[in-house]
């Protein structure tokens, strides 16, 4: 039996931005699905020494996805689920030719 891999992403909910941090082996590569197994984002990490990542899914639309965290060989050392919300802001000063906030 092999032991459990300490991880986490926060905040969940999230509108803007996740973060996920991990111990151990080092993740080079993030996935997140929707929960129909649609790839929403993928993103190569480069320093092989990081523990934690910021993911910015301001563009993903609201749902729960399934962040996926991979290391050297493609074995899957973490997967989290989290939620995407958006919040119903006042836009200020939006004219109809731009964009959505």
């Amino acid at each position: 039996m092999t032991p459990e891999r300490t991880s986490k992403i926060f905040p969940d909910p999230t509108e803007d931005y996740i973060i996920a941090e991990w111990e151990e082996h080092p993740i080079i590569k993030i996935r997140i699905h929707t929960l129909l197994g649609q790839q929403a984002l993928e993103e190569a990490i480069d320093a092989s020494e990081v523990s934690k990542v910021q993911i910015y899914i301001r563009d993903l639309a609201p749902g729960v996805y399934v962040l996926t965290g991979f290391e050297e060989g493609n074995k899957n050392l973490l997967s989290r689920e989290f939620i995407k919300y958006r919040s119903d802001r006042l836009c200020l000063n939006k004219s109809l030719d731009s964009a959505p906030c």
